[in-house]
Order: C-alpha cells, then structure tokens, then sequence
C-alpha cells in the first residue's frame, strides 16, 4: 500500500507539472519523497512482522526467483531496443527520459516476475 501512495502522489506531482503546469520547488518534492519514502518503509517493516513464516517464505521465493527472472527479460530487452532490434514505442513524447523508460521497465518486469512466482508458489502448495 506504502509504494502504491508513493506511486500515487508521484504520478499527481508529474500531472500538475505538465496538465496545470504547477511545479513546486525542489526542496517541497525531496520532502514529500522523504516522508511518504519513511511511510512506506515503516508501513513494510510493520506489514512483515504480522507474517507467519509460510508466508514469509512465498514472498522471498517470489522476490528471488521472480524478481531475478523479471531484471533478465529487462535486461535482454535493452540489448534488443540498444540494438535496434525492436522499436521503443514514443508514448508520451517529451514527458520522460530514456533513464525514467529504463528504470520503469526494470520494475516493471521484476514486478510482472514477483506475481507470477508469488502466485505459482502458492498454487503449487495449495
């Protein structure tokens, strides 16, 4: 829940930057990212203290086996769009970086693994 109102708060600052053209200052934005970044990470801290172990357990098999599958498919992707191989579709032309489109991807797909380890953990203990 943590990172979905990081996500959230960070997606509301970048829409009033470039809908309403409303930026707030630096100092505003790194103290907005410091207080919901410590939410977040107490939230987590808490949330994985009330786990038993089982369940523990399927989250760090996901992390690993998920996560790890999800950076190399990020990975051979870079090869392949570094190499022209496959084309980057412009999006949104002008509203990020091509570090912003890396990183989003990387997450993305260790994201994508996570659940599909997470999920496959679970269903063959069912």
């Amino acid at each position: 829940m943590g990172l979905i109102l990081l996500a959230a708060v960070a997606v509301a600052l970048v829409a009033l930057k470039h809908v309403a053209g409303l930026e707030f200052p630096r100092w505003f934005r790194l103290a907005v990212l410091l207080v919901l970044v410590t939410i977040t990470a107490l939230s987590t801290w808490k949330w994985w203290g009330a786990l038993d172990e089982v369940a523990r357990e399927a989250h760090k098999f996901a992390w690993y086996w998920g996560g790890s599958f999800g950076m190399g498919v990020a990975g051979a992707l870079l090869i392949l769009v570094d190499s022209q191989k496959i084309p980057v579709p412009q999006i949104l032309p002008g509203l990020h970086s091509d570090f912003a489109i890396g990183a989003a991807t990387v997450m993305l797909a260790q994201i994508t693994g996570y659940l599909v380890a997470w999920a496959g953990w679970w269903w063959t203990r069912r």
